[in-house]
């Protein structure tokens, strides 16, 4: 199915106008539970021309993650599809109102079209918003067990997408999105850009190296991953093989291995760029920038629009010295939705603190050493302790639960990185590792349960192994 950017307009519009006459409004929240789709596309969109502010989550997420979500950010109206239904029951209830929950699937119970609904207002006027308002939430950094909504403004998605277009975007280009759109890499790199160029956009649903070698024989030059995507192409790629339209690769969400960039190269002449950022960042901050030289093993250059500093106990560090990566800039978030008390510690002066550690050498390139934060990234994404804590005590046979993230440098610039769980379980109860496992898979994203588990009782000491 082909649309067109006029097309893509006209359902936008109207659209808002749905949405609208639900009673969503400016500063509204409205959670966005949908996988890379026109839906979320138009969705995201519609709300912003409203002034509301779109919370996209992960589509996997299951009924405590929804639960806290919605009692964070009190949304007017969640939008999802009739398969995750059942995560929003809790207790026999759903966790909003019927008439909040807007499925964009006929399947099931509560209705709304597939196609972007129409309204008896074929269009709604957009609403004035300033740049500095927030455009979206997006949680993370949960590294007190309560995840932080980090305030996207109008203005971060903007420059962002407007120094990216101009560092590296062409008029012709034909980007690949299969980044999850309700991550912050992938909603900037994948969609903002190409949308702020007009560009088209291949978007994909999953991941899957058959799509993407479509993609690239239908002419497309801009692709950004993660590294566990680079690495099952490798395998992928028929040996030899030469995408001489490509013109950009980008990998993001955590550190991708030497190894890989060179491997790639080797084999099929694709030089892979490297770059990093964090939400709060909106998102990116560094980056191989082309027309500079690529160096593996290294996050590039600040991005234009930011500073960037290394510090150890509030003094910049020499070239070389290792300390913590700071940011400033107008893509750092004002804050974190309703908690001034996170804003402060991890905001300060306008500067970000990154909880990450590094160095910058004597050509101005960085270098991620580890974390000061106690966060592991799995798959692309970040994984606090504390968080995993919290939803695993939500089993009823759980007394107590001790999550432990570990993070090993490798000499390929990675990290090798695990969840290891130790478990209390309540007196006269039984728990099985594979009976937990099960019990997470039904009730937390599958890339926050812990690799190992170890489950300790009166009646039962066992260890959990790998999966």
């Amino acid at each position: 199915m082909t649309t067109s950017y006029a097309q893509a307009l006209s359902a936008v519009v109207r659209l808002s106008g749905a949405f609208e006459a639900r009673g969503i409004g400016r500063g509204d929240r409205v959670i966005i539970q949908l996988g890379n789709s026109p839906a979320f596309i138009y969705g995201f969109l519609a709300l912003s021309r409203l002034g509301a502010i779109a919370v996209p989550v992960n589509p996997a997420a299951r009924r405590y993650e929804l639960r806290r979500y919605v009692e964070l950010c009190e949304p007017r109206a969640l939008i999802t599809t009739a398969d995750r239904l059942d995560d929003l029951c809790d207790g026999g209830s759903y966790i909003l109102p019927k008439d909040a929950i807007l499925p964009v699937d006929t399947a099931g119970e509560f209705v709304l079209p597939a196609q972007p609904p129409v309204s008896d207002r074929l269009s709604v006027d957009a609403v004035a918003v300033t740049k500095d308002e927030p455009a979206a939430i997006i949680y993370t950094s949960a590294m007190d067990g309560c995840p932080l909504g980090a305030l996207i403004t109008h203005r971060g998605i903007l420059e962002t997408a407007r120094a990216s277009a101009d560092i590296f975007a062409r008029q012709n280009d034909v980007f690949i999105t299969v980044l999850p759109l309700f991550h912050a890499f992938g909603l900037s790199s994948s969609l903002f850009i190409p949308l702020h160029n007009k560009a088209p956009l291949h978007l994909l649903g999953r991941f899957s190296p058959k799509a993407i070698m479509a993609a690239l024989d239908a002419g497309a030059t801009v692709f950004a991953g993660v590294p566990a995507m680079y690495t099952i192409l490798a395998s992928a790629f028929p040996e030899g093989a030469r995408f001489p339209r490509m013109r950009i690769w980008i990998s993001g969400g955590e550190s991708i291995s030497t190894r890989t960039q060179a491997t790639m190269m080797e084999r099929f002449g694709i030089d892979i760029r490297q770059g990093y950022g964090l939400t709060e960042a909106s998102p990116i901050v560094t980056w191989n920038i082309p027309g500079r030289p690529n160096r593996h093993g290294t996050i590039g250059v600040p991005m234009p629009y930011n500073q960037v500093r290394i510090i150890d106990h509030g003094n910049d560090c020499a070239p070389g010295r290792i300390g913590e990566i700071i940011v400033k800039g107008v893509n750092v978030v004002p804050g974190y939705y309703r908690r001034p008390d996170a804003s402060a510690i991890h905001i300060v002066d306008g500067w970000l603190h990154t909880g990450d550690t590094g160095y910058c050498d004597a050509d101005g390139y960085f270098h991620i050493t580890g974390r000061l934060k106690d966060m592991v990234i799995r798959r692309g994404f970040n994984v606090y302790p504390r968080e995993v804590e919290a939803l695993i005590l939500h089993h009823p046979s759980i007394k107590s639960v001790r999550i432990s993230g570990h993070s090993i440098p490798e000499p390929d610039s990675t990290f090798t990185e695990s969840i290891e769980a130790e478990i209390m379980v309540e007196q006269g109860r039984d728990l099985s590792v594979e009976a937990l496992r099960a019990w997470c898979r039904e009730n937390i994203s599958s890339y926050k349960i812990p690799d190992t588990f170890t489950i300790h009782s009166q009646a039962l000491r066992q260890a959990g192994t790998d999966c």
